[in-house]
């Protein structure tokens, strides 16, 4: 029980940190027209998010093999709640956006993976497993409740306030650390001789390696899907006669269906063989992707239909790559292997949405089906990566009760 009660609270952590992901992706049609953002322009913003990311989560989350986890996840909460006050007050054109997107993603990358090393430091097994799947999961909660109550608030009380309800949730997430993770000493483990930044060790291991650069070719995927759903229904939206819902509003009951999808690919990894299943999710991932992209022309539904599909197959894959890359590595390096794990994984999601927003300008900048049709083309390129390198990378070995 006090298991499920600490990875409830992180979870529930998470998934506040998370709810400014999305702020500046459901707002792009608003932001466009107001600073004059080409798409490039605008998925440059998003992506310094994630460059943010990128830079800082090498040193965060290497660390966590040397000293708690808690102590980074409480100052990059912080930093994450600093941001987005900020960038309410003090936004006002690409520049300053981009500026303060940056320090945002540095605030997440203090969060997300070491929430999953606090986890694995103190369960283990089916367990550790389980609950890396669950966190994941959490993770798209966090997505989908972003763009909801992104949409909400800015239709209610502006863009600012969008990103002050930002603050305030980093804030609630700080909160829930403080109190429901305990302090703990980490395991006696054999002393590391590289440098926190040496990820020499890390790729030797082909078998982890083999998750990690599929975990590359899967967020290459999500973040740009993620980065473009709302003005891709927005689009489609305004082809029709009407419809009820608003294109958040839409976009968050989708990205709900990311949630369970995540759990149960990992469940589908743990019954038929890791490998063999994200092998197919992805390769699935990527043919909906472009029957998304081209064939949803002739009705809201089909597009709604697809998009909802495309929503579960983008998250299938996720909890499997991170676990196959938490069991693949060794111990005593499983921060530098997470911090890797999560840099060339952001990396990618920091290109996903800027290739994405290229792809349209080049296509006639998003107002014909076949110019989405082109962007979603190169989504499905990217995933591909990751069947082709797990089909021949590396091999798992062989370990008793830890199928691959």
């Amino acid at each position: 029980m006090k298991d499920i009660r600490l990875v409830a609270a992180l979870c529930v952590a998470l998934t506040c940190a998370t709810l400014s992901y999305t702020t500046f992706a459901a707002l792009i049609p608003t932001f466009s027209a107001l600073w004059q953002l080409n798409y490039t322009q605008a998925g440059i913003v998003n992506g310094a998010f994630i460059a943010g990311y990128v830079v800082a989560v090498p040193l965060l989350v290497s660390l966590t093999d040397r000293i708690d986890a808690r102590r980074i996840l409480l100052v990059s909460l912080m930093l994450s709640a600093v941001s987005a006050a900020v960038f309410s007050l003090l936004a006002d054109g690409f520049w300053s956006a981009s500026a303060i997107r940056f320090f945002g993603g540095v605030g997440l990358a203090g969060t997300y993976m070491p929430g999953m090393k606090a986890l694995s430091d103190r369960l283990s097994g089916k367990a550790q497993g389980r609950a890396v799947s669950f966190y994941s999961a959490s993770f798209y909660l966090g997505l989908a409740l972003s763009v909801l109550t992104t949409g909400w608030i800015a239709e209610g009380l502006g863009w600012r306030a969008a990103f002050m309800a930002n603050a305030i949730e980093a804030m609630a997430a700080l909160a829930i650390v403080s109190v429901a993770l305990p302090r703990t000493v980490l395991p006696t483990r054999p002393a590391l001789k590289e440098h926190a930044l040496d990820f020499r060790p890390i790729l030797r291991n082909r078998e982890a390696m083999s998750y990690v650069i599929g975990y590359a070719a899967h967020n290459w995927e999500v973040f740009g899907f993620h980065s473009w759903v709302v003005a891709f229904l927005t689009f489609h939206l305004a082809m029709g006669e009407g419809f009820a819902l608003s294109a958040t509003e839409v976009t968050t009951l989708l990205l709900f269906i990311a949630v369970p999808a995540a759990i149960f690919g990992n469940e589908i990894g743990n019954a038929l063989g890791r490998r063999r299943s994200l092998i197919g999710l992805m390769t699935l991932s990527a043919v909906v992707a472009l029957m998304l992209g081209f064939g949803a022309s002739s009705s809201i539904y089909a597009v709604l239909a697809l998009t909802g599909v495309y929503a579960a197959t983008t998250a299938a894959d996720s909890g499997g790559l991170t676990a196959g890359t938490v069991a693949a590595a060794e111990p005593h390096r499983m921060g530098a292997t997470m911090a890797l794990h999560s840099t060339l994984g952001f990396f990618a999601g920091m290109l996903g949405p800027v290739a994405f927003g290229a792809a349209l300008d080049l296509t006639g900048g998003g107002v014909t089906v076949a110019s989405w049709g082109a962007g979603f083309a190169v989504l499905a390129l990217g995933v591909m990566v990751g069947p082709l390198v797990l089909m021949t990378l590396g091999r798992r070995r062989q370990r008793v009760g830890k199928p691959g």
